[in-house]
């Protein structure tokens, strides 16, 4: 449905946060699963809002939904405009595996009675594809996709529903939000996310641990497993304004840890700018990305590593005329 390059190389850098925000720092989303060990936000509001996405995404993704008569009619029935009422995503995983845990948490403005009716209706019409749950503390919708693995819903309120392939998960949201049952995720993991600047358009977190404890951790090379054992966590952040800037930071366990570490993602990042330079001779439309990897700049201080990059004006609007 967005299938142009433009859109692609807008997506693919989720795009602009504005300029001159006071630096915020991001809270805990209580919804999320108490055994989360990798969480990721995308503070949608501020992307929809950006200059450049209204510009140059925004008229399309608009035109898309219309375009789009069964999704255009469901959006209508439930009273939702995702470029309008859609405020953030909280993802979770349990884990680094084939099959994670995974919940999404979906902040905005909902028409709860409306959801509820569509529901209702869809439930009676495709009993092969919803199933309405009554339980302890609300309803949960299961929801069978076509690859027929089960997804399961819930309304928790007008501004929160969350996704799930785990009813588990979906059940104790809903006990998070009766007071039954409080927020515990690690204390590692809050203390990370508490450190976070909200304003960004995208920022994950990944503990050093989950990766050890990852279910490919016995089949990586030697090499690969001695590094992630100096790992303590990877915070990766993405901001757009007139410049699109990613900075991925590093806390290793000591300064030579991360001196050594740095030494391989050195070898890595120039492999890949050289295997994308040769990649965007062939396909001119990832020009942006290749001037993103090539920008790549990396830092170690003490025990930390930093990868920054930046993309300036000036390469965006040249990324987003080529064709």
């Amino acid at each position: 449905m967005l299938r142009s390059s433009r859109m692609k190389y807008l997506l693919l850098f989720g795009t602009v946060l504005a300029l001159a925000l006071p630096a915020r720092a991001a809270e805990v989303d209580k919804y999320l699963p108490n055994d989360t060990a990798i969480v990721a936000a995308v503070n949608v509001k501020q992307i929809v809002e950006s200059p450049l996405i209204k510009k140059y995404a925004l008229p399309h993704l608009q035109d898309a939904l219309k375009k789009d008569d069964e999704t255009s009619k469901i959006l209508n029935a439930v009273g939702f405009d995702p470029t309008k009422d859609l405020t953030s995503l909280t993802i979770s995983f349990d884990g680094v595996s084939s099959e994670p845990k995974v919940a999404v948490i979906v902040h905005g403005q909902f028409d709860v009675d409306k959801l509820a009716a569509k529901a209702e209706e869809e439930a009676k019409n495709k009993p092969d594809k919803l199933v309405i749950h009554k339980e302890a503390d609300g309803k949960v919708y299961e929801i069978t996709a076509p690859d027929g693995k089960p997804g399961f819903v819930a309304i928790i309120d007008k501004t929160t529903i969350i996704f799930s392939n785990q009813k588990e998960y979906v059940n104790d949201a809903l006990a998070k939000a009766a007071g039954k049952k409080k927020s515990d995720v690690s204390k590692e993991l809050r203390t990370a996310i508490e450190k976070q600047d909200a304003n960004q358009s995208l920022w994950a977190i990944i503990p050093g641990e989950t990766l050890k404890k990852s279910e490919f951790i016995n089949v990586a090379e030697e090499k690969a497993k001695k590094n992630i054992e100096k790992i303590e966590n990877i915070v990766l952040g993405i901001t757009v304004s007139k410049d699109v800037k990613f900075k991925v930071d590093i806390a290793t366990k000591s300064a030579d840890s991360a001196k050594e570490l740095a030494e391989d993602l050195k070898e890595a990042l120039n492999q890949a700018k050289g295997f994308l330079a040769l990649v965007a001779g062939q396909q001119k439309n990832i020009g942006p990305i290749v001037d993103l990897v090539g920008a790549m700049k990396l830092a170690t201080d003490g025990s930390s590593i930093t990868i920054k990059s930046e993309v300036s004006q000036e390469l965006i609007e040249k990324g987003l005329k080529r064709e």
